[in-house]
């Protein structure tokens, strides 16, 4: 039905009590299991199970020492001097060669739109400067000769090759000559190509491992392919030597990339590395280096490359409290009380180390999936004094570590274990948390009706009460400015609501009618919707296994935890399956937290004379309203509106509707962390008395 029972506030006064009473458990910590340390971590920004990438490109301004990581340490080789790119050599496919850089622009930029992965490379042959368009990587030769036919049924982008042949490029080669220096290397590379032939420079260790330079030529996709370049060459240069290349060795070979460039002459240096068991590694000189592929991001310590599931991987290798510097601002911001932040250091350190080395060559992602790193740009020095001040300190029990799960904001109540995943955690209990200053400042928006029956938000700061109302005694406001929008839901792009773009808009002087007032959605109390019944009809049947067929016409809440999230759902009066409670989230269509209310507007019971209900849709005839003109039983509108006796207003709708009205985002279990720092920055309370509120029965050690 469509009353709703929000629910109720904490409250402050009583939760400071509580609080109170709050003490160090008393056990000896000599009975805790073994505390694991950690020097270092190793931080994946690109791993299969979490999205990687073809290549990454690398920057610093005091340049980037490149090399091996091996078992015996790093053996550093050579040093770029402030950008370059580096990936796995791997199957490619080569789509355009053409003297024409203009023409193999074009065809890469239509590529780069496109799930191809393209690269423009350059090379001289006889003394000609050649431009080739390349689409990859692939690991497989397979996956490459698939892609090979999709861009062959592409006629958008065949139009562009100028019957140019398309064919398979991979990771074998021949060596045309190996030299002690780079200078001998690059004549040599020279030779081939006043000789026509492609031909690549690569580094790599000799038997002592010192470093040494080879002239690699071609770039065959299986052995065939290899010994038809071979016998190319000895038509080409008859008294050329060919050697073949051990498969393991470890290499960088290099390519003129103008991938990012801004013109012919605008290359980069771009080095793949031999996907068999090869670990590149990269350092800066002196300072930090940026990932192009990561948002710019900036990133403390060193990066290891390597092929990981026959993806690339790229790992950040980094003392393990500097990555908690980078945790810290991230999760939670320089600008909060220095007690929030180390409670999160203490949770962040917590929370890492129990996670092992989770995906077996890194220990966590950068993700939201373990804990949100953005490297540099997220410190500060007060998030830096958090985690120095609280070195090495985690959060136990009798068991040993615990896992002190944390998120946004409860809203208002924490979630039992339970409530979320369907397990139990015995340091985990649901208690009131003060989350409710994440709305703090924010402005009140207007519900309200257009004269053309388009019904949305607006924001109060661009309205004006007229203090006139219309006959059912709503008030009127008018617009104080032009091109306002009017959106589905009260905010702008909130909580990662993709769905709120604006409905319309309104001019200077336009008037409204307003029948509702809600806080800007934040992460203490948001609106998501309205969404139509195939919308949410649609989501259900793609994040379930659900299988509803006919129309959605009603969605219900049917069982709730001790916090209030929701434990069960029921669309069409059965229940909607789910693996756990925390993943109605995902099925509703992306909500931030379980903790919601739907509102039905397809639903409603109007009271009549005599004491009569009328409900609807199990009573058909309850949808129709007679105007003051109309004729018995004619339909007004889809959109109606009914007072209750509290003078509420309630939207109805002929066809089913649903809006979600909701506190909290994020699953709810552990710390809330708008709560720590309310905890702190309202009522005093160190890190310590904020851990031990969030989490029962632990004590608080150094490694």
């Amino acid at each position: 039905m469509f009353i709703m029972k929000r629910p109720k506030q904490l409250n402050s006064f009583i939760i400071a009590i509580l609080l109170l009473s709050i003490t160090i458990p008393l056990f000896n910590i000599h009975t805790f299991a073994a505390i694991p340390k950690l020097n270092e971590i190793r931080v994946a920004l690109f791993i299969d199970l979490r999205g990687t990438v073809p290549s990454v490109t690398l920057s610093s301004s005091s340049g980037i020492q490149i090399g091996l990581r091996q078992p015996d340490g790093v053996k550093n080789w050579f040093i770029e001097p402030i950008k370059f790119r580096a990936g796995i050599d791997q199957y490619m496919i080569q789509l355009l060669e053409s003297t024409d850089y203009a023409a193999a622009k074009t065809l890469y930029t239509k590529l780069a739109s496109t799930p191809y992965q393209p690269y423009l490379i350059t090379r001289s042959l006889k003394d000609v400067k050649m431009y080739y368009v390349y689409t990859g990587q692939y690991s497989t030769r397979a996956d490459a000769l698939s892609t090979k036919d999709k861009i062959n049924a592409d006629l958008t982008i065949t139009a562009l090759l100028n019957k140019s042949k398309v064919f398979l490029t991979g990771p074998l080669h021949w060596n045309a000559g190996t030299y002690p220096t780079e200078a001998a290397a690059l004549n040599q590379l020279q030779v081939l190509s006043q000789a026509g032939l492609h031909a690549q420079l690569a580094y790599h260790g000799n038997n002592e491992g010192t470093l040494v330079y080879s002239v690699w030529y071609g770039e065959a996709s299986d052995q065939t392919d290899l010994t038809a370049l071979k016998e190319q060459a000895a038509l080409l240069m008859p008294d050329l030597v060919l050697q073949p290349i051990d498969p393991n060795l470890h290499y960088f070979l290099k390519k003129e990339d103008l991938s990012l460039g801004t013109s012919h002459n605008d290359a980069t240096s771009h080095y793949v590395i031999n996907a068999v068991g090869q670990k590149a590694w990269f350092s800066p000189v002196e300072s930090a280096i940026k990932v192009r592929e990561r948002f710019n991001r900036t990133y403390r310590g060193s990066f290891e490359l390597s092929q990981y599931n026959n993806k690339l991987a790229f790992i950040n290798v980094l003392p393990f409290e500097h990555y908690l510097y980078g945790v810290v601002g991230a999760e939670m911001g320089s600008g909060w009380p220095i007690e929030a932040l180390k409670a999160q250091a203490v949770t962040a350190r917590t929370y890492a180390l129990v996670q092992g080395l989770k995906y077996k060559i890194a220990h966590v992602s950068d993700t939201t999936f373990e804990q949100a790193y953005y490297g540099l740009s997220k410190e500060s020095q007060s998030t830096i004094n958090a985690v120095d001040s609280t070195a090495g300190e985690v959060i136990v029990n009798k068991k040993g570590l615990i896992t002190p799960f944390y998120y946004s904001n409860s809203g208002g109540m924490t979630a039992e274990a339970t409530e979320a995943w369907g397990n139990p955690l015995d340091y985990i209990q649901s208690v009131p948390s003060p989350d409710e200053g994440a709305q703090r400042g924010m402005l009140v928006w207007n519900r309200i009706v257009l004269p053309n029956g388009i019904i949305g938000f607006i924001r109060s700061d661009y309205i004006k009460n007229t203090n006139e109302k219309n006959a059912a005694g709503l008030p009127i406001f008018e617009s104080q400015s032009s091109g306002i929008n009017v959106r589905p839901a009260p905010h702008v792009t909130g909580l990662g609501d993709t769905t709120n773009s604006p409905l319309t808009t309104v001019g200077l002087g336009d008037r409204v009618v307003s029948f509702e007032d809600s806080i800007e959605s934040n992460t203490f109390r948001w609106v998501r919707g309205p969404y139509t019944e195939q919308q949410m009809r649609d989501v259900i049947n793609a994040k379930t296994k659900a299988a509803i067929t006919g129309k959605l016409e009603t969605l219900e809440v049917i069982e709730r935890g001790p916090s209030g999230r929701v434990l069960k759902i029921q669309a069409n009066g059965k229940d909607v399956p789910v693996s756990n409670p925390d993943s109605f989230r995902a099925a509703m269509n992306g909500l931030p937290s379980t903790r919601f209310e739907i509102e039905e507007t397809g639903r409603y019971t109007v009271l009549g004379a005599n004491g009569v209900k009328r409900s609807y849709p199990e009573n058909k005839t309850a949808q129709y309203v007679m105007g003051r003109s109309s004729i018995p039983n004619e339909l007004v509108s889809e959109k109606m509106f009914f007072m209750n006796s509290g003078d509420e207003v309630r939207l109805a709708t002929k066809e089913p509707n649903y809006r979600f009205i909701g506190f909290g985002f994020g699953h709810g279990v552990g710390m809330s962390q708008w709560g720590a720092r309310i905890w702190a920055e309202d009522h005093g309370y160190n890190y310590k008395q904020i851990l031990l509120y969030y989490y029962k029965g632990v004590n608080i050690v150094k490694e």
